[in-house]
């Protein structure tokens, strides 16, 4: 069977899930890249560092958000949104940071962030957290469909 995801289903599947990927527009040709993201219930909030995304940004910020959850080819749940992004400063960088941490952050293991190991394996290195540019994504017109066998 095949269909259409539920409004609530659509939130669901944004609200529990911890990577998407985002779309953005490069002249003629699409440039899409995973990003771990923490969505409020309006917003999706992400860090990155400086270079071609930001680029892209100040070109076009319209992007398309895409997440799924495939358990095979024929059981999967699939969700898209367009959005357009808002680079953020100061207090309001900070706030998207903190939620960011506490919700997704976690997540992260110990060999996650200390890919090398090292004596210091339990201690996170903000370095490889803390990314210097924080952006939030207000969504519109969000779809999901389905398909389960």
């Amino acid at each position: 069977m095949r269909g259409n995801l539920t409004t609530e289903q659509i939130e669901n599947i944004f609200k529990s899930q911890a990577i998407c990927r985002i779309g953005f527009v490069d002249g003629l040709q699409p440039y899409v890249i995973p990003m771990t993201y923490y969505y409020d219930g309006k917003a999706i909030y992400c860090q990155t560092y400086p270079g071609k995304k930001m680029a892209l940004i100040q070109k076009n910020p319209r992007v398309c958000v895409q997440i799924d959850i495939i358990g095979s080819m024929n059981n999967f749940q699939s969700v898209m949104a367009n959005g357009v992004i808002e680079i953020l400063h100061k207090q309001d960088a900070d706030a998207a940071r903190a939620l960011l941490y506490e919700n997704i952050m976690t997540l992260m293991t110990n060999t996650r962030m200390h890919h090398f190991g090292g004596e210091n394996a339990n201690e996170p290195e903000i370095e490889n957290v803390e990314k210097p540019v924080m952006f939030k994504i207000v969504l519109k017109d969000r779809v999901g469909i389905f398909e389960k066998q």
